[in-house]
């Protein structure tokens, strides 16, 4: 819940916006409101592929544009010029994107709606209003969204009421482990094992940062993996270890001061990294197994929150299945078991699922949640 003026907001993690905007009826316009850099226009983009998913006989365009930056001829068109010589009436030629919104299922994205000029927001008015700009009216199926900032915190302009009416609101916030789920994988994991053990660092609050004060988002941490991979000076890489001197400068740049000093601390204390080979591939070497022994218990979780990830990506062998469920049984407590046993099931690799079950592992899994069960409910009898 968040607090505006005197309105409390109900939050939506994005995975619950998500849901919310793909169902969305497509005579009602969303309108997704929330800090910056915390993924507003990436999930609208998102619900494209959902309705792609839902109707595959169509192609789904997303069109985003910035009403900000835009004039009234690049919404409502030119004039055509040809027609004028048979009759004495201005007639708009649409934009080629209206159009195509108009011929097919779209989706589009009126981004800064509240930054804009107020001609724009009223064309933005008959869009959501009518779906039609000079009698050119969209298709029943095309979807649209519009991405805003909250007032208070930015410059931005008041939305009125009429028009605020004529839209489903839904407040975005911060989710850590929305994030988490979709950074593994596509981000280095030393930036994701980083927040997963320092979640404060993923957003900070805009109203605590002075001017032109760069503070982390998880926009911008997105932005430090683009520009580390592009410098080949991979992090996960730099582990226990003095850092390349431009890592601390894109760091800094990127996600701010506070931000980089926290990161590059705990990089440089990060001695030892378990990768999922390691797990997988590697098991039977003593090495591997004496390091495994010696991680911190936020190492080991996020190894297993890595393993969880490789497991929905691809198929494993019975020999990697063993040393996993090996892995599991001589490092991991019995809470820890069942997150690893978790983090498996919940990949939906039903083949990676089928290889774990009637192992050990399995074992050690029903026994520690009967154990917690039992637990509870002495709890619970007192």
């Amino acid at each position: 819940m968040a607090t505006v003026g005197q309105a409390t907001i109900n939050q939506l993690t994005p995975k619950q916006l998500i849901r919310a905007l793909s169902n969305l009826s497509p005579d009602i316009s969303g309108m997704v409101v929330g800090l910056h850099g915390i993924g507003k226009s990436q999930i609208s983009v998102g619900v494209a592929q959902f309705l792609r998913d839902k109707h595959p006989e169509y192609e789904w365009p997303v069109f985003d544009r910035r009403l900000a930056q835009m004039t009234e001829g690049d919404l409502i068109g030119i004039p055509d010029v040809a027609s004028m010589n048979e009759r004495p009436v201005t007639k708009f030629l649409p934009t080629d994107w209206w159009q195509a919104a108009c011929d097919a299922p779209a989706v589009i994205i009126l981004e800064e709606l509240n930054r804009a000029e107020v001609q724009m927001m009223n064309g933005g008015f008959q869009i959501v209003g009518a779906r039609e700009l000079n009698g050119n009216k969209l298709h029943p199926l095309t979807r649209v969204l519009t991405c805003i900032n909250p007032p208070g915190l930015y410059q931005v302009q008041e939305v009125d009421k009429a028009l605020l009416d004529r839209f489903a609101v839904f407040w975005l916030k911060v989710d850590v482990e929305d994030w988490l789920s979709w950074a593994r994988g596509k981000l280095d994991d030393a930036i994701v094992d980083f927040i997963m053990c320092s979640p404060q660092y993923l957003h900070h609050d805009p109203s605590s940062t002075a001017e032109l004060e760069v503070a982390p988002t998880p926009r911008s941490w997105e932005k430090l993996d683009i520009q580390l991979k592009y410098a080949d000076i991979p992090p996960s890489e730099c582990s226990g270890r003095a850092a390349p001197d431009l890592l601390p400068i894109y760091t800094n740049a990127l996600v701010g001061l506070g931000a980089s000093i926290a990161f590059l601390k705990w990089l440089r204390n990060r001695e030892q990294f378990l990768s999922v080979e390691d797990v997988l591939d590697n098991w039977t070497s003593s090495k591997i197994q004496k390091l495994a022994k010696s991680l911190r218990h936020e190492e080991i979780l996020a190894c297993v929150s890595r393993l969880g990830d490789d497991a929905k990506s691809r198929i494993w062998t019975k020999t990697q299945a063993d040393n996993l469920v090996a892995f599991g049984m001589a490092c991991l407590s019995g809470e820890d078991k069942v997150a690893l046993f978790t983090a498996v099931t919940k990949s939906g690799n039903t083949q990676n699922i089928i290889l774990i079950h009637n192992t050990p592992l399995t074992a050690a899994v029903v026994k520690a949640s009967n154990a917690a069960q039992e637990l509870g409910e002495r709890r619970g009898g007192k």
